[in-house]
């Protein structure tokens, strides 16, 4: 008999997704102290959101790791809102996950989430996130209205350039005084990562 899509089977597996906000170039970063919307979804294998015909909890275990899996010592630094609880009848959770610590106070190492079911459910196996760095504060470049759109360096000759106002604020969007940050500014084309 030929399993449909969508069912929880011994193929079932965790995926962890992360708020798109808090992209940044090539990676995720997340502030300190700011919740960071997360989604646990479970899917079949090949990819489908799984459902249950009854609907059933399934409390998961949701642990702050290293880019190598290994849980880190500071679970205390993680905290949910709600409780990670996935129900099978709706095939995901969506929640807020808040860490109080910074990377720079772990050799800025990368952190990721992974995700498993409790003991009893092995056939739905378990995922880890994206990686992510989590930091104190930020750079923000504020906006400009006088700048050209699209703007073309080579139009203008040498001395075209864009005048750039770049802030330093902490995870409440607040100004941060006083700390000079050597700042590296890279031209790149749309699209760039």
């Amino acid at each position: 008999m030929k399993r449909a899509h969508g069912e929880i089977s011994s193929g079932s597996r965790l995926r962890v997704e992360l708020d798109e906000a808090s992209r940044r170039g090539g990676g995720y970063v997340m502030s300190v102290g700011k919740p960071m919307r997360i989604k646990v979804v479970m899917i079949d294998a090949d990819s489908h959101a799984v459902r249950s015909e009854q609907d059933r909890q399934l409390a998961l275990k949701l642990c702050l790791a290293g880019p190598d899996v290994a849980e880190v010592p500071e679970q205390d630094m993680l905290t949910f809102d709600p409780s990670p609880t996935i129900i099978t009848g709706a095939s995901h959770v969506e929640l807020n996950i808040t860490l109080n610590g910074a990377s720079a106070n772990f050799d800025s190492r990368q952190f990721c989430i992974s995700a498993a079911v409790p003991e009893g459910n092995q056939h739905i196996e378990p995922a880890v996130s994206p990686t992510f760095t989590c930091a104190r504060q930020h750079l923000r470049i504020r906006d400009d209205p006088d700048w050209e759109s699209p703007w073309y360096k080579d139009e203008g000759g040498r001395e075209k350039c864009i005048t750039l106002h770049v802030d330093l604020v902490d995870s409440h969007g607040e100004l941060v005084r006083g700390r000079p940050v050597p700042v590296q500014v890279t031209l790149m084309y749309e699209g760039a990562e």
